[in-house]
C-alpha cells in the first residue's frame, strides 16, 4: 500500500525525524507510525515536544508519554499515537475518528497503514552506526 504524506513539508519533517532515530528504531513500525502522526500535525507536535525532539533524535517513549497532563482532553490523534506506542488493541475506530478534520483523518489512516506495513528503508542505509544502541 502506498503511504501518502499530507504535503512536502510533512514528508521532509518525517524523513528528518526518521533519519535522526537510532537505526534499530527506524524499522519499528509502531514508532514509525507515531512519528508519521506527530510530523503531520502541528498541535500534536506541540503536545509531545517536551518528550520528543525530532531534530536531534531524542525520543522518550511510552512510559513518559502516558502523562495525565497531555492525555487529558480527548484528543483523538494523540490517543491514536499513544496506542501505536503501547500496542493497545482495544480501540473503537469510530470513537477516534469522530472529531477529526479531513486532513487529520487522512493523516490517521496513513499512519495506520505505516503501522501495518512499515516504510521501505533505502538500501544504502547502514544499520551499524552508533545510534543503533541508543535509547533502546
Amino acid at each position: 500500500m502506498n503511504i501518502q504524506f499530507l504535503n512536502e513539508q510533512h514528508q521532509s519533517r518525517f524523513e528528518l525525524a526518521r533519519s535522526s532515530m537510532p537505526a534499530m528504531q527506524q524499522a519499528e513500525r509502531s514508532k514509525l507510525a507515531f512519528v508519521f502522526l506527530i510530523t503531520g500535525d502541528r498541535e500534536l507536535r506541540k503536545k509531545v515536544s517536551p518528550y520528543i525532539h525530532l531534530k536531534d533524535g531524542r525520543f522518550l517513549w511510552p512510559d513518559t508519554l502516558v502523562d495525565q497532563s497531555i492525555t487529558s482532553g480527548g484528543d483523538a490523534l494523540l490517543t491514536l499515537a499513544l496506542q501505536f506506542l503501547s500496542n493497545v488493541k482495544a480501540t473503537a475506530p469510530l470513537h477516534l475518528m469522530d472529531g477529526l478534520s479531513d486532513d487529520q483523518l487522512r493523516l490517521a489512516l496513513n499512519a495506520i497503514i505505516v503501522r501495518r506495513t512499515g516504510i521501505q528503508c533505502p538500501l544504502d542505509k547502514e544499520k551499524n552506526d552508533e545510534r543503533y544502541y541508543y535509547y533502546m
